[in-house]
């Protein structure tokens, strides 16, 4: 079987684009449950994609975006939480494979 250096590209691309849109969804719905008490935190998170290599990252840049995330123990106004961001993706994880699973199919 030929391999069709066009549609590579395309399937590619295609994920490349389906990661960056599955990496700005868990960033806005994690923001939707980070602790907030001065928006520092929320203000400080940012996606990253490296398309050549189809890998990425959502990231907190604060200071103690890591303790906020990972102690249980601390105090969170109504609604939001410790692991905001690990949470986001489980609860999404079926939902974004199918969705880059799709976007590569339609490549």
């Amino acid at each position: 079987m030929k391999i069709n250096p066009a549609a590579t590209r395309a399937m590619h691309e295609a994920a490349a684009n389906a990661l960056d849109d599955v990496l700005e969804d868990t960033l806005k719905e994690s923001n939707e449950v980070a602790p907030i008490e001065e928006t520092t935190l929320i203000r400080s998170g940012f996606t990253e994609v490296d398309r050549k290599q189809l890998v990425g990252q959502v990231a907190y840049d604060t200071p103690y975006a890591v303790v906020q995330h990972e102690d249980p123990t601390l105090k969170h106004d109504p609604g939001r939480k410790d692991h905001y961001l690990e949470d986001t993706v489980e609860a999404n994880r079926k939902r974004y494979v199918e969705y880059l699973q799709r976007k590569v199919a339609g490549a």
